[in-house]
């Protein structure tokens, strides 16, 4: 549902946490409308063999005039197609408060859709448009399942896509003022877009931030209401967007493009330290930033001459919301250009759904990089340990960031003659060939943090993982062993997973950054004899450490050390018996638990010593042979 007119922020967000968004389809059954007439009287079957979809055409009225309509019924493959828009919007809540006239029949529909409707309608002539919440019978399962598989065709067919994102005048107008005087500024700053793409992209595409001073001379307040609009964090404007010829935003009365909107918000994430209040604001930004990378077909990552992998979009898609579980696969199945032989089917179970996409990447991609979005519950593994749950959500305080890949290669040999069993087996299982490279000897407790700032929560976590690890700690240094420096330049390599903060591999300096703040925190003698001092060179290690190392993914992780002495940095279900190896198709080592003559996937790790095919390369040479892992 559309938040109603909030004169400020905290009105905003306490209405927002009341909001309940539903997906295309997802309505409760009504069989008839309120005049008592069967909704068969509405909706007549569509075929579709022809591809046939419905169009509204909403006629003209003043804008608290009752809403009319009538629906007809077109099909896809017609050379001669009548001009159409689409309408992007949350549903909100169930609730059918609201009521349209489709030909002297009443449809009861939702208050949200009846104000977006209201919104667009116009007063002097009708508009032909598509809107889920009325094109497409809920009540059909089979419709349903149906039409999802031609949303790509139904938006990229529009002439445009019609937002609605807030009935604020006030809002509206401040946010369009702000946007219009960023646009300047990006323009000045980037040689009119010249420069945009090697700014705020690194070589990876992820999306660089210069952490610069705070922007006291922008609307804050606007910015904040905007970027916790429910809109933003929809999974299915994902597709929509990447679709549509052009997106239009309506903010009050005004239009305004809704690339401009994206463009102002990534530009103020890169060049300035914007606050993030809460939860909800901090995750509304992220799903902008996506939706940014697609929607932007000028300046974002996937341009006119890209298309996004599905893998791709599923990894960057989990961030936003959804209410039907199987949606986490079936929303974004239209912005894929090629087929991908999944079609989307309301009536399977989620699991059978799981396994069946993340198959298919495993074989399609011919690697093993769709395991990257694998994550287990602290108590480890439960079913198919392989499936990827696309049916949930990210959880920033559960699941942690992926390493970069930079150029690992664990395994010297990057092809896979048998990743996987051959169709007819087990569906439960995959087989990875490889290598057993080492095993996990002992394992830190998970890190909470990544604010490597935050003296009262990281430097216990660190002097415990210390311990634990076997180097010098604050705790009974009598009896801890000296700390070589290759043994603290191995450390740090593994806090950082060997990234330094701008995203690119790190350099000698970056680690050797790392290791000063390794040995600030384990300083134990001047912790004892100067506490103050102590803090004092603390935080200047960290400071430095924020400068130069990406301590990102040591959140929801394990630091450990192998049987041959390696440090690592892996999933935080690992522990210690998990085997460590190096498999075709996998840059990154890959943690395995062993069940009888079976295994469990527990996820990648970063290993110093592994990551360049070092250890492969010598267990090759000794006269190790590759195995087959079963992992079900």
């Amino acid at each position: 549902m559309e938040v109603p007119a909030a004169s400020t922020m905290e009105d905003q967000r306490e209405r927002v946490g009341r909001d309940i968004t539903f997906p295309l389809g997802e309505v409760p059954h009504v069989s008839q409308t309120h005049s008592g007439e069967p909704r068969s009287a509405i909706y007549r079957p569509l075929d579709s063999s022809e591809r046939q979809i419905r169009l509204l055409e909403l006629l003209s009225g003043e804008h608290s005039a009752a809403l009319r309509a009538n629906l007809s019924v077109i099909s896809l493959d017609a050379r001669h197609k009548s001009a159409y828009e689409t309408i992007s919007y949350v549903w909100g809540p169930p609730v059918k408060s609201a009521a349209i006239d489709i030909a002297g029949v009443r449809l009861p529909i939702p208050e949200a859709t009846a104000a977006v409707l209201r919104r667009v309608r116009q007063s002097d002539r009708g508009r032909l448009l598509w809107i889920d919440a009325v094109c497409i019978n809920q009540d059909d399962i089979n419709e349903r399942s149906d039409q999802v598989g031609l949303m790509r065709y139904i938006y990229s067919g529009s002439t445009q896509n019609l937002i609605h994102l807030t009935d604020d005048e006030d809002m509206g107008i401040r946010i369009t003022r702000l946007a219009d005087d960023i646009t300047r500024e990006i323009r000045d700053k980037t040689d009119n877009y010249a420069n945009w793409r090697s700014m705020v992209y690194t070589r990876y595409g992820t999306n660089r931030s210069t952490q610069g001073p705070y922007r006291s001379d922008i609307d804050i307040e606007s910015l904040e209401f905007l970027t916790v609009l429910p809109w933003f964090r929809r999974l299915w404007v994902l597709q929509e967007t990447r679709l549509a010829p052009s997106n239009v935003c309506y903010l009050g009365s005004k239009c305004y493009p809704l690339n401009s909107l994206l463009r102002t918000v990534i530009w103020l994430e890169y060049i300035s330290n914007l606050p993030a209040h809460d939860t909800l604001m901090s995750r509304s930004r992220g799903c902008m930033l996506n939706m940014f990378n697609l929607a932007d077909r000028e300046h974002g990552w996937y341009n006119y001459d890209e298309t996004p992998p599905l893998l791709d979009i599923l990894s960057v898609s989990r961030v936003f919301e959804k209410s039907e579980p199987r949606d986490g696969v079936y929303a974004v199945l239209g912005i894929v250009a090629q087929s991908t032989g999944i079609v989307p089917d309301y009536r399977k179970c989620v699991e059978t759904i799981n396994k069946e996409t993340t198959r298919h990447l495993l074989r399609s991609n011919n690697d093993l990089w769709a395991l990257r979005g694998v994550s287990h519950s602290i108590d480890g593994p439960r079913g198919c340990s392989w499936a990827c749950r696309y049916d949930l959500g990210l959880d920033a305080h559960l699941d942690p960031d992926g390493i970069d890949p930079l150029d690992f290669r664990a395994h010297v040999e990057h092809e896979v003659p048998s990743l996987l069993e051959p169709e007819g087996s087990d569906p439960n299982t995959i087989s990875l060939e490889g290598i057993q490279t080492d095993s996990v000897s002992v394992a830190s407790t998970v890190c909470m943090t990544s604010n490597y700032v935050e003296y009262d929560a990281m430097r216990p976590w660190l002097l415990s993982a210390a311990q634990t690890l076997g180097l010098p700690h604050a705790a009974e240094p009598e009896k801890a062993v000296a700390s070589t420096a290759d043994e603290l330049k191995s450390l740090a390599c593994a806090v950082m997973a060997e990234c330094a903060d701008s995203g690119e591999k790190a350099a000698d300096a970056d680690i050797m950054v790392g290791v000063e703040w390794l040995r600030a925190v384990s300083d134990h003698d001047l912790s004892k004899s100067d506490p103050d001092m102590y803090r004092r060179i603390y935080d200047v290690a960290a400071s430095r450490v924020d400068d130069h190392c990406q301590l990102i993914m040591l959140k929801n992780r394990r630091l450990f050390r192998t049987h041959t002495g390696k440090f690592g940095l892996g999933p935080k279900v690992m522990r210690p018996g998990d085997v460590i190896t190096a498999v075709r198709g996998s840059d990154l080592p890959v943690v395995l638990r062993r069940r009888q003559e079976e295994y469990q996937f527990i996820g990648f790790a970063y290993v110093h010593g592994l990551m360049y095919g070092e250890t492969a390369i010598d267990l090759l040479a000794a006269g190790v042979k590759e195995q087959v892992f079963v992992v079900r």
